[in-house]
């Protein structure tokens, strides 16, 4: 059969568990030993009826937890289960027995099980979701996916039985079976030769192929003896390959076989034959040549046995003078099969190549020509679908060979747009000439050609390189565009500062075209996922992500915003207003946030069509859930639904009246939410016309009525607009019209399909394994080298090892491109024997940074202040070394942690380097070696948080630390490789009070220098508004007393100092204030009447309203030229506007009064000072470093970096 691809569909029914395959996995890197016993996530039962297909049990991968300690995830195992054809059964059902039928195989129509309400749903990759931690996504060990991988076939199947085989020509006493499994594999062919005389031949049909590869696992218990394997035409032999005589042998061109390389017993060896019958060019190769690779080694070219037009045969034979040995055969994979990417079978369950676009050409037939699309192929050109290319599936490929001639490739848009951005994937594997313009109606173009797209920017050969282009054809500003502009990324970077003219203005684009230009060399490119801003489901860097790709904390969906920027509003939303993407919230990355403080946030997203019914899923949730928060979809401007956080409750809108769906609802917590709606009579999931349903976290309410009644929807808006000020947080937002959904598609984040998956910027988990060089993401350039992906190497799945018999180099061209002042760089290695070096330095000059990884031992080279060289060494052990190194180029000092040690901390650069940016990232060897790389992580990553590769399979906890392996109240535990316990309620600062005992007053606290209390005072309290150790100033309520203290500081002319402060009666005066002794205020700032304010030198301007009893974090920066910007909890409230008086030599104290004559107080914690290196124990202090409400200080002593949300 061939094995169809399906897309992951959540399935609402649950299983029971009956027996564990994988027991918990143990990392003593990672994870502390667990003594306890461990609980697999709840909920293992089927709703009766939901599947068809009885006692047949499946294989899927569950999430372990420590039984004391259900929140913290530390293995994945495989599980199997069945469903038990008694509806009587319930969760409780104890199995007593083993079944009949125990063996793992998929349902009787391939992937499908049918469903009792009509749907189908894909249970090789089932789902199941009763809280953010569940996930149970199937991994497939030991099933290697192909054309023919056997995962239907019954256990003892045989013979023409078999779907592979069309003819079995097999003797007496040899047997062609299926049998459970082998060495790792499940369901493999057997092949048992106990005839003397006699011996086995299979053979698969072929459909006249002329050119193709085969892939294919092997394994003979017997290397000395003959198995062979055939490409045919009828009888006539193109190209054979031979275990014999403890060898791989070949017959080059039927000149006798002769040995390529050794073979062993009992070994499975992964083989692929590449061939050419026409003219040339596949893979390479000349007409009439073979290859042949064995365990990823290219052997060859060779010649045909037989020059033939085409094979129809694929043969496994043994040898009819040998008997009593046995080969086996697993995952035989076809090029030229439609659901298949030449690959696939050289890992376990391997789905991933098919980049989601409007046009992914997943649909179209290899050899076809791209559906959508107009082609124009001149006299020597050849454009069409072919089955894939370096780790992309089904792609177009776009050749001409003649240099005079054109070649053309052109899709006409179903509308005319005024402004978007066009996206695709581009690789050629040599120099063009080749043209990609947009045009309308065929008119002028206004982008030339993609060989050199600015100023000789890096475009490598057989590399996939991602080209993006936004354009603005009226005066909308699309990407900041003027009219008649556009802008071009390559691999999401800008290519120029400056946007380029159109050629010719024009008021819209309705087409793409790209075309060769004359004269030209042979133009060789691939094409893949081409993707329009308007096409349903778009959204920015859709065509990024393939099936393994894997972003922590990514929630997948139609916007889920991982290639979005922190701080800024997503692209190709509209009207945003006081709306930007939030870093993370609650367990999730990239979020959308709309921030009420004085004026309403908006923000909004055209549809791009009319949609008449249809499913939007969606998590939404709020700070503050008392006050107004809304999801609305309009008809133009009529808003049909209305849905609110509002009074603790989550609500629709009708009527004019807010009415009660779920109530009471939280602060600080997610709502999934499903809309299903109909605005015509289409009974779309059985509703009536202008009515909608709403599930929240899986419960269905309603069907509720339009808040207007509507023909349809056109957009998605999101507004809050109470007085208050507070956040509304939005994520995952799907469509059902988006190509790509599924019911429940966003329900869980992306975890890690494979054990042992480590999470980085590069963690190889989308290569193909042996994929070589060039093909993979990471390798730019090298010298007498060759860099390869294999499966797994010391607990690391998908590992990239280097290596070469002479010395030599590699670079990696995106750390080129993206040149640093400041960074850390994270990622595991592993050495054999001879010592790579990591090396970081500017251009071509001396090396700033050098790490060398010896097998027993790694160092940190450091300048020793007189030009020379130094270095320290710490012992490690023979598995992967977690190497962080961070660099300032500022300073021109470095960091460097060995699996969280500190090796050495803010030395100078290598040979005391003078260094502006870092922008070559390379390693070397001075010999032949072996280099093994995993999770290779840049923090300019804004996908990737540092510490992200220490979780293994991608399991996430929370940022801000909440609920985040919790084991008691107040205290959280780490993981092994963090080591900490951290402390609840204790903000870190450069003075936060947590050596200082209860009741120290005066200038007895540290931070306090200078006092003039009158009847008031100032003392240490034990805690106030969830903040341990809180400084507290009481008023004095004698006219004309003003109680006040103030600290002293370095004097300087510029400055950042951060603090939370607030007070239990907004309502009295109350000032803090920089000061410059002898010429007075600086950042001069109050809370009274309900307000925080400053004084810019002529008047009070207010900048929040504030409210009692609440702490607000205040950020003050200074500069020289006598300007000020004030954050208020993390908002810029106040944006280089003037100090009170004017600096002469800077500031050099700040004050805290009281105003009030009252006896209230003032509250004071976590004073950070940006000048302060020497606090905590030489650890200092950094901007945003107070924000955190756990004490930082043990992860900041272990060498982590902290995100700061």
């Amino acid at each position: 059969m061939n094995v169809r691809k399906t897309r992951k569909r959540r399935i609402t029914s649950l299983f029971i568990l009956f027996t564990f395959l994988v027991g918990v996995i143990t990392n003593p890197l990672l994870f502390f030993p667990f003594g306890r016993a461990v609980v697999q996530e709840q909920d293992l039962s089927v709703d009766w009826g939901d599947n068809v297909f009885q006692n047949l049990p499946y294989t899927f991968s569950g999430t372990f937890y420590e039984n004391s300690d259900p929140t913290f995830a530390f293995s994945n195992a495989d599980i199997e289960y069945t469903y038990i054809p008694d509806p009587t059964i319930n969760n409780e059902y104890t199995i007593t027995g083993d079944f009949t039928n125990n063996e793992s195989r998929q349902p009787l129509n391939e992937s499908f099980v049918s469903m009792t309400n009509g749907e189908y749903f894909n249970t090789t990759e089932m789902q199941v979701d009763d809280d953010i931690y569940a996930g149970y996504n199937y991994t497939g060990i030991g099933v290697y996916r192909a054309t023919y991988s056997f995962t239907d076939e019954l256990d003892g199947m045989s013979g023409t039985d078999i779907d592979f085989v069309d003819i079995d020509n097999s003797d007496v006493d040899c047997t062609v079976t299926i049998m459970t499994s082998l060495d790792g594999h499940k369901k493999v062919l057997e092949l048992d030769d106990q005839s003397a005389v006699g011996k086995i031949t299979i053979i698969n049909a072929l459909v006249n192929e002329e050119y193709g590869s085969i892939e294919f696992w092997i394994l003979t218990t017997d290397a000395t003896i003959r198995t062979d394997v055939g490409i045919s035409h009828g009888p006539l032999p193109i190209s054979r390959l031979r275990i014999d005589l403890d060898g791989f042998r070949t017959n080059d061109g039927g000149g006798g076989f002769a040995q390529i390389v050794a073979a062993s017993d009992n070994t499975w060896y992964h083989v692929k034959i590449d061939f050419e019958l026409t003219a040339g060019g596949y893979q390479g190769l000349a007409e009439d040549d073979y290859h042949i690779h064995i365990d990823g080694i290219h052997y060859g070219d060779y010649d045909v046995e037989s020059a033939e037009v085409h094979a129809d045969r694929f043969t496994f034979s043994t040898n009819d003078g040998d008997n009593g040995y046995t080969t086996y055969i697993d995952a035989i994979g076809y090029s030229w099969d439609n659901d298949y990417m030449i690959g696939w079978n050289r890992e376990e369950w391997a789905f991933f190549g098919d980049y989601p676009a409007a046009y992914s050409f997943e649909g179209d037939d290899i050899g076809d020509d791209p559906s959508g699309w107009v082609i124009s192929e001149a006299s020597s050109g050849d454009i069409e679908v072919v089955s894939g290319f370096n780790g992309h599936k089904k792609v177009v490929h776009f050749q001409d060979t003649n240099a005079a001639s054109i070649s053309t490739l052109t899709n006409t848009f179903s509308s005319y747009e005024e402004s978007g951005a066009i996206e695709f994937w581009v690789t050629k594997t040599n120099s063009l000439n080749l043209y990609f313009r947009g045009y309308k109606d065929g008119g002028t173009k206004f982008i030339n050609q993609i060989t050199s797209i600015v100023g000789g920017d890096a475009f490598s050969y057989d590399i996939w390189h991602l080209i993006k282009l936004t354009f603005e054809c009226d005066v909308g500003g699309y990407d900041g565009l003027a009219a008649d502009t556009y802008n071009i990324y390559l691999d999401g970077i800008l290519t120029s500062n400056s946007p380029f003219a159109f050629d010719t203005p024009v008021d819209s684009l309705n087409g793409l075209h790209f075309e060769t230009h004359t004269p030209h060399d042979t133009v060789d490119i691939h094409f893949d996922a081409i993707d329009y801003s308007w096409s349903p489901g778009y959204s920015n860097g859709r065509n990024r992500l393939t099936e393994n790709d894997d972003i922590l904390g990514h929630y997948p969906a139609s916007h889920s915003f991982p290639f979005d920027n922190i701080g800024e509003a997503p692209e190709g939303w509209d009207n945003a207003a006081y709306t930007v993407i939030g870093s993370a919230w609650q367990e999730h990355r990239k979020v959308l946030k709309l921030t009420r403080d004085g004026s309403n946030p908006i923000i909004e997203r055209d549809f791009y069509t009319d949609i008449t019914s249809g499913t939007i899923e969606l998590y939404m949730g709020s700070d503050d859930v008392t006050q107004l928060s809304h999801l609305r979809l309009y008809d133009g401007a009529s808003s049909v639904i209305q849905i609110n956080l509002y009074d603790d409750k989550l609500q629709y809108r009708y009527d004019g009246a807010y009415n009660p769906i779920l109530d009471p609802i939280l602060d600080n917590k997610w709502y999934h939410i499903k809309l299903d709606f109909e605005t015509g009579a289409g009974l779309y999931k059985g509703l009536a016309a202008d009515t909608f349903y709403i599930t929240i976290d899986g419960t269905q309410y309603g069907p509720y009525p339009f808040n207007n009644v509507a023909p349809h929807v056109d957009k998605i808006y999101f507004t809050c607009n109470s007085a208050a000020v507070y956040n509304y947080y939005v994520d995952a937002i799907d469509y059902s019209w988006d190509p790509y959904y599924y019911v429940g598609r966003n329900i869980n984040p992306t975890t890690a399909n494979l054990l042992g998956q480590y999470p980085g910027t590069y963690s190889f988990e989308s290569e193909l394994v042996y994929a070589k060089d060039n093909e993979i993401g990471f390798f730019s350039a090298g010298t007498a080298d060759s860099a390869t992906i294999i499966e797994e190497y010391y607990g690391h799945k998908k590992v990239m090892k280097w290596s070469s018999g002479i010395a030599g180099y590699m670079y990696n061209y995106d750390f080129k491109s993206n040149s640093q002042t400041t960074g850390t760089i994270e990622l595991y290695a592993k050495t054999v024997v001879v010592a790579p070096q990591i090396r970081l330095r500017e251009g071509g000059g001396s090396f700033a940074v050098v790490v060398k990884v010896y097998s027993g031992s790694i160092r940190a080279y450091y300048g020793d202040g007189a030009g020379g060289s130094t270095y320290q060494s710490v012992v490690v052990d023979s598995n992967f070394q977690h190497i962080k190194i961070k660099f300032d180029t500022i300073t021109d000092r470095q960091s460097v942690w060995i699996n969280g040690i500190n090796l050495i901390d803010n030395v100078p650069f290598d040979y005391d380097a003078r260094v502006d940016v870092l922008d070559s990232y390379s390693m070397y060897a001075s010999a032949g070696f072996e280099f093994y790389l995993d999770a290779i992580s840049y923090s300019w990553d804004d996908n990737y948080l540092i510490g992200d590769n220490l979780h293994y399979n991608n399991f996430l906890g929370s940022e801000t630390f909440e609920n985040y392996n919790q084991t008691y109240p107040g205290d959280y535990y780490g993981t092994e490789s963090f080591d900490y316990y951290t402390e609840d309620e204790v903000y870190y600062g450069t003075y936060d009070f947590r050596d200082e005992a209860d009741g120290t007053s005066g200038t007895s606290i540290d931070f306090v220098d200078f006092v003039n209390l009158y009847d008031g005072g100032v003392e240490i309290v034990s805690s106030w508004q969830s903040h341990n150790k809180v400084l507290r100033l009481q008023d004095d309520a004698t006219a004309g007393e003003d109680p006040h203290f103030h600290h002293n500081i370095v004097q300087t002319t510029s400055g950042t100092h951060e603090f939370w402060i607030g007070t239990n009666d907004v309502t009295k005066y109350w000032e803090f204030y920089t000061f410059e002794g002898g010429i007075g205020y600086i950042n001069r700032l109050r809370i009274s009447a309900s307000s925080i304010s400053y004084f810019d030198g002529g008047a009070w301007n207010v900048l929040i309203a504030v409210s009692n009893n609440i702490f607000y974090h205040v950020q003050l920066v200074w500069r020289a030229d006598n300007t000020q910007d004030i954050y208020i909890n993390g908002v810029l409230e106040a944006d280089n506007v003037s100090t009170d008086d004017n600096m002469v030599s800077g500031v050099n104290r700040i004050f805290f009064k009281c105003f009030g004559d009252s006896t209230d107080y003032l509250y004071l914690d976590a004073y950070g000072e940006t000048e302060d290196t020497t606090s905590h124990g030489g650890l200092g202090y950094t901007v945003d470093y107070n924000i955190l409400s756990q004490d930082i200080e043990p992860i900041l002593e272990g060498g982590y970096e902290i995100d700061n949300i």
